[in-house]
C-alpha cells in the first residue's frame, strides 16, 4: 500500500451512501451512509491510513458494522 495515500470522501447527493476515492489509484469504494461519520474519523485520524481505535457506540454502529467496515477497507487495499 502507498505510504502516503490520499483519500477523498464524497456523500451521494441523494444521501444513499458515501464514497471513498483512493489516490493515485483512483479506486472508489461505495459504502452505506451509516459509515459517513466513521469514514471521516478514519480520514482525519493522526495515524491515517491506520485505523484508530473504533468505538462503535460513538458512531451508532454495531460490532458487525465495524467488522464489515474494516473488512471492506482491507479487501480494497485501503488499510493493511
Amino acid at each position: 500500500m502507498n505510504k502516503n495515500p490520499s483519500v477523498s470522501i464524497f456523500v451521494a447527493p441523494d444521501n444513499s451512501g458515501v464514497a471513498i476515492q483512493h489516490m493515485p489509484s483512483y479506486r472508489v469504494l461505495f459504502l452505506p451512509l451509516k459509515y459517513e461519520d466513521l469514514v471521516k474519523a478514519w480520514r482525519t485520524s493522526a495515524n491515517f491510513p491506520e485505523l484508530p481505535k473504533l468505538d462503535e457506540r460513538k458512531f451508532g454502529l454495531s460490532d458487525d458494522d465495524i467488522s464489515e467496515f474494516v473488512n471492506l477497507l482491507t479487501q480494497n487495499n485501503l488499510i493493511d
